[in-house]
């Protein structure tokens, strides 16, 4: 898949996915920042109406909201640093610097890691 970023095209394959969720999948790219792309509704892992529909949502929302978040925040906060679009222009997600060795932050989404308790 083609990806545009500050105008540059750039291509993403599968062989750079590092992560999938319900909403996105993410891509690791050779600068070493991610790419989180939102599912488009016709992705093959969105089945459902409701998960097609939700996520021809969540794309119409990100139009306006992304291109709302704030700049230029501390260097310690992580948040989104670039917008992605496609091919037309329409925003399909974001990049964001790659955090290694994140192990237990990123386990904390888990439910049954949270649920069987986490020492400090």
């Amino acid at each position: 898949m083609d990806i545009y970023i500050k105008g540059d095209k750039i291509r993403v394959t599968a062989s750079n996915v590092i992560g999938k969720g319900g909403e996105a999948d993410i891509y690791l790219l050779k600068t070493g920042d991610v790419a989180k792309i939102y599912k488009q509704p016709d992705h093959p892992d969105l089945i459902s109406k409701e998960e097609k529909a939700g996520a021809k949502l969540r794309i119409k929302e990100h139009q306006t909201k992304l291109k709302l978040f704030p700049r230029g925040l501390a260097p310690n906060i992580i948040y989104p640093r670039d917008i992605i679009y496609d091919s037309s222009n329409s925003v399909i997600g974001y990049i964001m610097p790659y955090l290694d060795n994140m192990e237990v932050l990123r386990r904390y989404s888990e439910r049954s890691y949270r649920e069987q308790g986490v020492s400090m």
